[in-house]
């Protein structure tokens, strides 16, 4: 079943087919619908600094597919305090860069003994993300580092480790489609000699902040519409 989908908007009638495209407008439309409604219960913060705006669900390719618009505002971030090296997903992620430039690193990780790093499992409780140490050491090898530009994707299967970047005072904004996976779980890498759970509590939002933010990507990419092919 697919749920209903938060916004009532074309961007999710395109993604439910293949032929179609998608223009920057359509995300123009999505945080103009959060702005006017005062939707902020769509609007959440990721471990990385940017904003994550959840658009609800769509079928692509005969598959429940999560899709979000994420932000990474050139003036207000909120980052966790102690960020992980990288971190998988429990699930296939596409992501379409709309503005800005994205530097997707990719890593190399492995079980072995005497590490600096160890393995952490994600868990989500309601607003919050928690992060435990699984007491498996792991070697962690940065082995690719791609700037993507507006235009681009890229895709992070189900288990791969990665970390996004967007250069501090930049904005970026970028469209992204998540297959959830029930057979993988989400994890992330630290350096050992710190903390045994890390909570980051994703609905921290200040209001003012929040409307800053969107209101940034409004003034920002309204000028460019360009046609976006589907990414699937």
């Amino acid at each position: 079943m697919i749920k209903k989908s938060l916004i009532n908007h074309d961007l999710l009638n395109f993604c439910a087919d293949n032929h179609l495209v998608l223009t920057r407008s359509s995300v123009k439309g999505v945080i103009s619908y959060v702005l006017e409604h005062e939707r902020w219960d769509l609007c959440s913060w990721h471990p990385q600094g940017f904003l994550k705006i959840k658009l609800g669900q769509a079928m692509l390719n005969g598959i429940i597919t999560e899709v979000q618009v994420n932000i990474w505002s050139a003036k207000n971030r909120y980052a966790q305090t102690d960020p992980s090296v990288c971190h998988s997903h429990n699930g296939r992620l596409r992501s379409y860069i709309l503005y800005g430039e994205i530097d997707n690193r990719q890593y190399r990780v492995q079980e072995k003994s005497n590490q600096r790093y160890a393995l952490y499992k994600v868990n989500y409780e309601k607003s919050s993300s928690k992060s435990k140490n699984t007491k498996q050491q792991v070697s962690c090898v940065l082995v690719d580092s791609t700037i993507h530009p507006a235009g681009e994707k890229y895709s992070v299967d189900s288990g791969e480790f990665h970390s996004t970047h967007v250069q501090e005072g930049t904005l970026a904004c970028t469209l992204v489609y998540r297959h959830r996976d029930l057979d993988y779980a989400a994890y992330n890498v630290r350096k050992i000699g710190k903390e045994e759970v890390y909570t980051f509590d994703r609905q921290v939002i200040e209001k003012q902040k929040l409307i800053a933010a969107l209101y940034e990507v409004i003034d920002t990419i309204a000028p460019y519409t360009p046609i976006i092919p589907n990414p699937f």
